[in-house]
């Protein structure tokens, strides 16, 4: 039977925390749930739920990139990790696990984007969700194999990028860490929180947060980095 584990990161919204936990203990096949808590004391968790397949940590905080660095040192055949102001169901986990073991060559979730130029210059599109289709970057969650995480430290290394600094392009480097292009699944509705987009608590609306994401998309460009190509 293969070994899932899922990675929850804590940051600024540790209310959601629990009910992500939960959902992830009722999803089927999830042997081990990590949470890690980076956030400040006044965000820090209080409570969790209780289960013998939950572990909890404190660590500083780098951001995203965490995921990556700890998922690359585990041993199991897959790793789901789910960002704080999404709320995917038991259900809607369990089907993304049973997707994401039938093709564990790619990487997998359930939100994306495609990287399109305009004037000679990549962006990222709007929002891909609600569909069964190849992107080529995966946001808000994922599932990969820790083999994906450690490919995409090495693409990180070899660009010149902090391990400790990766959180606004983590998602890009793990999409890049397989050798065939991400898929995003049709899951179901796809639940939000309230604070997805609010300023000062949403990640992606900090000040410089796309233009760090179009640079690090542009030096995979120089560098020939594409699918197909570990």
């Amino acid at each position: 039977m293969p070994s899932v584990h899922a990675i929850i990161l804590n940051y600024k919204r540790r209310d959601n925390i629990g009910r992500i936990v939960r959902a992830c203990l009722n999803a089927t096949r999830i042997d081990t749930i990590h949470v890690i808590d980076q956030a400040e004391p006044d965000q820090q968790l209080q409570m969790l739920p209780a289960s013998r397949r939950l572990t909890a940590r404190r660590a500083r905080n780098i951001g995203a990139g965490r995921r990556l660095l700890f998922a690359a040192g585990l041993s199991c055949d897959l790793v789901i990790a789910i960002d704080d102001d999404l709320f995917l169901s038991a259900s809607q986990i369990t089907e993304l696990i049973a997707r994401s073991l039938k093709d564990s060559v790619r990487t997998h979730g359930v939100w994306g984007q495609q990287i399109v130029d305009i004037d000679g210059s990549p962006r990222m599109s709007f929002a891909i969700k609600n569909t069964n289709r190849l992107v080529d970057v995966l946001n808000r969650a994922y599932a990969f194999t820790p083999g994906h995480a450690r490919n995409a430290l090495q693409i990180a290394d070899s660009l010149g990028l902090q391990r400790d600094n990766l959180g606004p392009v983590d998602d890009i480097l793990l999409s890049f860490g397989a050798p065939s292009r991400p898929m995003c699944h049709d899951v179901g509705i796809l639940t939000e929180c309230r604070t997805s987009n609010q300023t000062g608590v949403a990640v992606w609306r900090q000040k410089g947060f796309e233009r760090t994401r179009v640079d690090t998309i542009a030096k995979l460009r120089a560098v020939g980095r594409s699918w197909g190509e570990i």
